[in-house]
């Protein structure tokens, strides 16, 4: 199951740079989508986590025409 190569306490660096540690997996009761929830890695506590798509997390990107992941597993927390 793909969603298993996501999980909380994974940290992930985004294709612009940023990392992000994931927080938790949510499904959405609409569409029975799954969705990822995260924060910023290494920065003060955000309020809310957010929140994005698994497709769309899992996707690649072009970036100066070339194809890239969205985001590239880093390391894992706990």
């Amino acid at each position: 199951m793909i969603v298993k190569e996501v999980s909380a306490g994974h940290v992930w660096q985004h294709y612009k740079g940023g990392q992000y540690i994931v927080t938790g997996l949510s499904l959405n009761e609409e569409d029975l989508t799954w969705n990822v929830l995260y924060e910023p890695y290494g920065l003060p506590d955000t309020e809310v986590p957010w929140s994005r798509p698994l497709g769309n997390w899992l996707s690649m990107v072009d970036m100066d025409g070339k194809l890239v992941p969205r985001f590239t597993l880093l390391f894992k927390v706990h």
